[in-house]
């Protein structure tokens, strides 16, 4: 503790606050039933599981979860009743969904019949644990199937290497105390806490406790998780079903999604705030017949906080959810990046508008492979096609060619830098500053008066503040040519054609956005090819020109473009 930060404390009380006190999220818990014949039926791609009310269970991996008799809670929170079924994504990074059994009435002559609750956990094969054949380090995140029968592991009673999460009454109160509220108010909550705190995980609660019920507004503000926005972004999203274990979108298409291109929200606070507003008037003007949740950037000192007071006030925000780990003592554990006692919680909540308070005490934690968020993030959006995902690496594929001509209904002419450093690039180091990295193709409203004649022309960041964008994707550039074109890979689905029909047919200029994200390593590290067609090589001979023969086509060197 600092020594002013000891002379405040010890020269004013406290006040009291509103207190929900819980060990949340990391109240870790393991199933408590052993599966057999009498509580289980096990089938070709499913397991039936029947449950007394106090039993619960937990699986990794991946499946389908369908409650085929009675009702059953997740987390202690979520009802799901008879012939409801949800897909469950879990992985390392994240606690279990716990599921449990509830007193139901029992019909006679019915499956597992002394059990008044029965479960079918099925198969639900998303690819997701391929995900290390690109990035080794990340061999662990999902579960590789230890069993080629199912694509899940039920932990029974013992197992103690995976805990699930559940919720006691004091953290069940907050959640559907503010869940009611919103419910049946069109209110506005904001959910707040330092980094690992637990504050994505409470604001995905509350969006699974309200979607059950009603569409909810959900505004992520945060750019560092990339676990509810593409990375890097923020975004305006409208969720209209709950999701257990890792969240995944329902792909609603009336919200609205900003780049900003860095992992803190005080990289570029003048451009990030500007952010905020755009998407606050968006919701406003489109959205306001929806509760919101925000979820903030995880800055509670300095910068971080003065932007955190900021956005309070904008929303004018009603119900504030804070998450506290004053007093802790796992918080010892981060003092070189977080001192908690120079950041007391009255402190923090008395620069935060708001009206109501929820104030929960959480453990602080770091997932298992938080240093590879972005690696994650990253991956899993190129690499999704339809809800499933194909772990190849890029480069077996070849890029797609987009002209950065003025002329082309279709083409690119615009490259937007997200680094105040950079004021002016000439045409030779553009392709030195945009090859093998991940920008975002976006649609900007370009006045006049920055138009150029030289193509691609650079924004600069103090530019591109006061012009709106709509982030169409992400993309990874490959190479720049000098006769008028980007290669490019796109997100492997659908969507993206569409989206680039509309936003053309709109008369928007299209411009790519840097900002500080690179490529994962993996994708870099391709091993020799096997079987398979290498792209850009020709297979057919060729005749030497000038007595010269460049077997590397159409990777050629620039001087030989």
């Amino acid at each position: 503790m600092s020594a002013f930060a000891a002379f405040r404390k010890s020269s004013r009380s406290t006040p009291e606050l509103p207190s929900y006190n819980s060990p949340f999220p990391n109240n870790i818990l393991n199933s408590n039933v052993k599966l057999d014949p009498k509580n289980a039926i096990f089938a070709d791609s499913s397991i039936l599981i029947g449950l007394n009310p106090g039993d619960h269970v937990t699986a990794s991996g991946t499946y389908r979860l369908k409650v085929v008799k009675g009702s059953t809670l997740i987390n202690s929170l979520h009802k799901i009743d008879s012939e409801q079924t949800y897909n469950v994504i879990t992985n390392a990074n994240e606690p279990l969904p716990v599921i449990s059994g509830v007193d139901n009435p029992t019909p006679k002559d019915s499956i597992l019949p002394s059990f008044p609750t029965v479960i079918e956990i099925q198969n639900y094969d998303t690819g997701l644990q391929n995900i290390d054949r690109i990035q080794a380090q990340l061999k662990d995140l999902y579960l590789s199937k230890p069993d080629p029968q199912y694509t899940f592991d039920v932990k029974e009673e013992g197992d103690n290497d995976t805990g699930g999460m559940r919720i006691d009454q004091s953290a069940f109160k907050a959640v559907t105390e503010v869940g009611h509220r919103l419910s049946n108010n069109s209110e506005v909550a904001l959910v707040a806490g330092a980094a690992f705190s637990g504050k994505s995980t409470m604001a995905h609660l509350l969006l699974n406790y309200i979607s059950t019920n009603r569409p909810m507004a959900f505004l992520d503000l945060d750019p560092n998780s990339g676990r509810f926005s593409p990375p890097g972004c923020l975004s305006l999203s409208v969720q209209s079903q709950p999701c257990f274990g890792v969240f995944t979108s329902n792909g609603d298409s009336n919200g609205k999604t900003l780049y900003y291109g860095h992992n803190s929200s005080t990289a570029l606070p003048t451009y990030y705030m500007k952010c905020v507003r755009e998407l606050k008037d968006y919701y406003e003007s489109k959205l306001s017949k929806h509760p919101l949740i925000v979820n903030t950037p995880p800055g509670i000192k300095g910068l971080g906080r003065e932007l955190l007071s900021q956005i309070s006030a904008l929303f004018k925000t009603s119900i504030l959810v804070y998450l506290s780990q004053n007093g802790l003592p796992e918080a010892e554990s981060f003092e070189d990046d977080f001192e908690v006692q120079d950041n007391p919680d009255d402190e923090v909540i008395a620069d935060l508008t708001h009206t109501s308070l929820y104030k929960v005490h959480a453990t602080r934690k770091k997932p298992r492979f938080s240093n590879y968020a972005h690696e994650i993030a990253l991956l899993q959006y190129f690499h999704r096609m339809e809800g499933k995902y194909d772990f190849s690496f890029l480069v077996e594929s070849p890029p797609q060619m987009v002209s950065y001509s003025r002329g082309d209904p279709h083409g690119v002419p615009y490259v937007v830098s997200l680094h105040q450093s950079i004021q002016k690039l000439n045409k030779e180091n553009v392709e030195e500053y945009l090859e093998a990295s991940v920008v975002a193709l976006c649609a900007v409203e370009l006045p006049q008066r920055l138009s150029s004649k030289t193509y691609p022309q650079i924004i600069t960041t103090n530019d591109f503040v006061n012009l709106g964008h709509d982030v169409i994707c992400l993309c990874v550039i490959h190479s720049i040519s000098k006769d008028g074109h980007y290669l490019v890979y796109l997100p492997r689905n659908s969507t993206v054609t569409s989206r680039l029909r509309d936003e053309t047919s709109k008369k928007r200029s299209l411009a790519f956005v840097r900002g500080d994200f690179g490529i994962p390593s993996g994708e870099f590290l391709a091993p020799q090819f096997e079987g398979r067609s290498i792209p850009y090589l020709v297979p057919v001979p060729l005749s030497k020109v000038g007595g010269v023969w460049n077997a590397r086509k159409n990777l050629g060197r620039k001087n030989q473009r």
